[in-house]
């Protein structure tokens, strides 16, 4: 019988996204520039991602 030498597979760290890192964390910042009024050009600059992104974001 053959010996198992392989080692066990290490777990990769996940790699974040742009959504799970500028977005996920503000979520109640957004809801308060929301309520101010805010575009959503304004709100995408606040949090680093272009207006395009947003929309997607939000489509989601």
């Amino acid at each position: 019988m053959a010996e198992n030498n392989h080692k066990p597979k290490k777990n990769k760290p996940k790699i974040l996204t742009k959504y799970e890192l500028n977005v996920v964390p503000r979520f109640k910042d957004i809801a308060i520039w929301v309520r101010e009024g805010a575009t959503d050009e304004e709100i995408a600059k606040r949090l680093g991602i272009h207006i395009w992104t947003l929309g997607d974001y939000r489509r989601d």
